[in-house]
C-alpha cells in the first residue's frame, strides 16, 4: 500500500456544516456541490473564474445530480426536484415514501442513466440507532426500495463497466459490492467488499476512477483511501483535516480530486486549529477518474 500526504489547497472557505454531493459538469466546466443541513444550499463554482454561486432550498439537500438534458434533480429532505437554476423554480419528481424522520441522502446514475438516492435516518443522527431507511432507484415517478435496513446511505458508485454495483452504511464500517444487472437496475450477490476498522474512520462518499480502483473518504480518519478492484487497499492520502465527506474528479481530464468537508463532530479546539474546515479543497491525482452519468430518466 503507498500512503502519501498530497498537496491540497483550498478552493472556496464555504463554510459548510455539512458539505457534500460533489459532481463535476464538463458542459459548463464547473462543479456543483451541497450544504445538507442548516442552512441547505446548491453551490457551483465556475473553474474558469472561481467564482461561485449559490442558491438556497427551503428543506434539507441530500443531493444533486445532472441530467443529459442539462438540467438539474436535487434531492430534497421529502423529495425528488428538477431545479432550475435560472428561477429557482423546484418541479417534484418524486415523492419520498419514507417517514417524516427519514431523508433523502446520497444520490447518482447508474452508467446507463438511471437515478438512485438513499436515505439517513433522524434516529441515526440523535440516538445512534440503526436501519429504517433504504436505497431506491427511481422508477417512473416511484422510489422503489431496493437495498433496505440502512441508517446513513453513502459510497453509492459503479465499476467502469457498470456491472458492479458498491455501497455502504456508513456507521456498520463495511463496504458493500453487489452484481449489478444493467438491462435491469436488479442487484445480487451482496458481499463484503471492504471492512475498515473503527480507527480508521467511517467509510463516506466515494467515487471510481477510470482505472476501476474504489476512492473512499474517511470521516473522522482524515484520509481518501483507493481500494483495488479486488478489495485490497492500494494507496491512502493523508489529509490536513480529520473530516472529509465526499470526492469527485473533476477539471478538464479528470485528473482533479474536489472534496467536500464538514465541521459535524469536530471539537472547538479542532475547529480553531483549521477554521477552513466546512470548504471546499482540491488535490491533483494520477489516476483520471471517469465522466460522471447523467440522469437520462
Amino acid at each position: 500500500m503507498q500512503t502519501a500526504s498530497p498537496d491540497i489547497r483550498l478552493v472556496y472557505r464555504a463554510d459548510n456544516y455539512l458539505g457534500e454531493s460533489p459532481v463535476w459538469c464538463p458542459r459548463t466546466g464547473s462543479l456543483y456541490w451541497i450544504n445538507c443541513q442548516p442552512d441547505p444550499c446548491l453551490f457551483r463554482l465556475l473553474e474558469s473564474s472561481g467564482e461561485v454561486q449559490r442558491w438556497p432550498m427551503p428543506e434539507r439537500i441530500g443531493a444533486v445530480i445532472l441530467c443529459a438534458d442539462g438540467g438539474l434533480i436535487v434531492a430534497l429532505a421529502r423529495g425528488l426536484h428538477r431545479f432550475d437554476i435560472d428561477s429557482g423554480e423546484l418541479q417534484l419528481l418524486a415523492k419520498s415514501p419514507d417517514a417524516d424522520s427519514v431523508y433523502l441522502h446520497e444520490g447518482k446514475c447508474d452508467r446507463q442513466g438511471r437515478l438512485w438516492i438513499g436515505s439517513l435516518t433522524h434516529a441515526m443522527m440523535l440516538r445512534g440507532e440503526t436501519g429504517g431507511g433504504n436505497f431506491y432507484r427511481l422508477d417512473g415517478d416511484c422510489l422503489e426500495p431496493v437495498i433496505t435496513d440502512i441508517s446513513v446511505s453513502n459510497g453509492l458508485a459503479w465499476s467502469p463497466d457498470g456491472k458492479t454495483l458498491y455501497c455502504t452504511d456508513t456507521p456498520r464500517n463495511v463496504i458493500w459490492a453487489y452484481d449489478y444487472d444493467t438491462a435491469t437496475g436488479t442487484v445480487t450477490n451482496r458481499r463484503d467488499f471492504a471492512v475498515i476498522a473503527a480507527a480508521d474512520g467511517r467509510p463516506d462518499g466515494a467515487a471510481v476512477d477510470a482505472e476501476g480502483g474504489y476512492w473512499t473518504t474517511l470521516f473522522q480518519g482524515g484520509c481518501l483511501r483507493r481500494y483495488a478492484a479486488n478489495g485490497a487497499i492500494d494507496r491512502e492520502l493523508r489529509l490536513p483535516f480529520s473530516t472529509p465527506t465526499m470526492l469527485a474528479f473533476g477539471g478538464e481530464n479528470l485528473d482533479r480530486i474536489y472534496l467536500t468537508t464538514t465541521r459535524h463532530r469536530m471539537s472547538r479546539d479542532e475547529l480553531a486549529a483549521t477554521p477552513e474546515i466546512g470548504g471546499l479543497f482540491c488535490l491533483d491525482s494520477a489516476i483520471r477518474g471517469l465522466p460522471e452519468p447523467l440522469y437520462r430518466g
